[in-house]
């Protein structure tokens, strides 16, 4: 997924974003990313996750500033960091660690 929005300069490129996904969300799940490849399966499988949650992708940054940005953004008392090679195993796992 990219996103872009109309500056004076001509389109920018949104590297950084939230996705709010049902009416209460529980959970921020912050997915970590370069640009790879696999980035497309770790927000599938986020978004597949049978919780409302908030989903927050930053790219291109560093990774200090990645983790530090974490606890200033989360918008829940739980978050789950996530890498962009990474998946679920299932869809409840979100919940199950929500949960315990």
């Amino acid at each position: 997924m990219i996103l872009f929005y109309h500056s004076k300069q001509g389109l920018k490129r949104i590297n950084n974003y939230t996705i709010k996904k049902g009416k209460n969300p529980l959970v921020t799940m912050f997915i970590l990313s370069i640009g790879n490849h696999q980035f497309k399966y770790a927000l599938e499988s986020c978004i597949s996750q049978n919780i409302d949650c908030y989903i927050i992708i930053n790219k291109y940054l560093d990774v200090n500033e990645c983790c530090n940005s974490m606890i200033k953004r989360s918008k829940t008392d739980y978050y789950i960091q996530f890498d962009e090679d990474m998946i679920f195993l299932d869809n409840n796992c979100a919940k199950i660690m929500y949960n315990r």
